[in-house]
């Protein structure tokens, strides 16, 4: 499958919109945490695309596995001696709680509600890993779900997965995806990410029907105002000054899909010959952008531009691109070809 770089791009801006709410620089930036679901929702998409090119269980594990713990894991040493070298950015960060929280993330348990080990709080290392954790684990619960339930059935277990969580957070809750107060297998951030997956393949299963196609193809011009229209909206979603999340959640759903249909808005984008230097460096932006802030800081201090927030923010998004650019093009490579040197030796070790 050749690369959207449209979509590469989407996720790109859309990171940046997340690293710039957690910097709470951008006061009228209130929703800044939006782009998540559009993130979970795209994840969901591609479990469906990995389902339809008959992809083993085993196979999907061993590719998720490849994809994201090189990285995180090399990012997770970097934040362990961080964290250590500059304990005022851990709330409690004692060695007993380091330790303990190391090897909780270490299996991505940030998931699952797991917030002691052995009695003791732990601290977030990696305070942006409960995403990766959420996708991780959320993603092969789902792809089991449609490698073993009936075809006729999966439809409807996925939206009820949807309804419920989404009338529980908008209806039954304070209408905010950010919830974090429920533990256990009933921790908000794991369901959150799996309704939000759950939708994108729902819309996988639609974008898959030959008359859908052939509607949006008949209907392109339409189809793709109406993409302008909901990126205009999602944005929107992140400024709002009243609480909108389920217009952005909506709008996301259609960004998606105009981005992954072959006559939609990327269409225009991908044939041109500087689509194919948009970096896909969202997972290294992710991980990084926490520790990138200080830097950020310090830099701006130095030049005597901190109190100018457009100078502030333009650092702070150089750094970023940057770091994370540097990290993805010439080391990330290395890492994964070591880490798989590593885990070829362990499996001939135990044959």
């Amino acid at each position: 499958m050749e690369r959207n770089h449209w979509l590469d791009l989407l996720k790109l801006i859309f990171i940046i919109v997340i690293s710039f709410w957690h910097t709470v620089w951008w006061t009228n930036l209130k929703y800044g945490f939006l782009p998540v679901e559009f993130f979970f929702i795209v994840s969901g998409y591609y479990v469906h695309a990995s389902y339809i090119k008959k992809k083993s269980f085993g196979k999907f594990v061993i590719a998720k596995i490849k994809r994201l713990f090189p990285t995180y894991l090399v990012m997770l040493l970097l934040y362990a001696i961080w964290s250590l070298k500059f304990p005022q950015f851990y709330s409690d960060s004692s060695y007993e709680h380091w330790g303990l929280s190391l090897v909780r993330e270490v299996f991505l348990l940030q998931s699952v509600g797991l917030t002691e080990l052995f009695n003791v709080n732990s601290i977030n290392i990696v305070q942006g890993a409960w995403y990766i954790s959420v996708y991780f684990y959320g993603s092969i619960l789902l792809y089991w779900l449609l490698m073993h339930l009936p075809k006729r059935y999966v439809a409807y277990i996925l939206s009820t997965i949807v309804i419920g969580v989404y009338v529980f957070v908008f209806l039954l809750w304070d209408g905010t995806m950010e919830i974090w107060t429920y533990k256990s297998i009933f921790y908000m951030p794991l369901w959150r990410g799996i309704a939000d997956m759950s939708v994108g393949i729902l819309l996988g299963m639609i974008m898959g029907k030959g008359n859908v196609n052939k509607w949006i193809d008949t209907h392109k011009v339409c189809f793709n105002m109406l993409g302008i229209v909901a990126l205009f909206g999602a944005f929107f979603s992140f400024f709002s000054p009243v609480d909108i999340e389920w217009v952005g959640i909506i709008c996301f759903v259609y960004i998606l899909a105009n981005a992954v249909f072959p006559n939609g808005l990327g269409s225009y984008v991908n044939k041109r010959e500087y689509a194919k230097y948009i970096p896909d460096i969202s997972l290294e932006i992710l991980l990084l952008h926490k520790m990138l802030i200080p830097v950020s800081v310090k830099i701006a201090y130095t030049l005597g531009v901190f109190h100018i927030d457009v100078f502030k923010y333009i650092i702070y998004t150089i750094v970023v691109l940057a770091v994370s650019y540097i990290f993805n093009k010439y080391l990330v490579p290395q890492i994964k070809k070591t880490f798989e040197t590593i885990v070829t030796w362990v499996i001939l070790t135990i044959q």
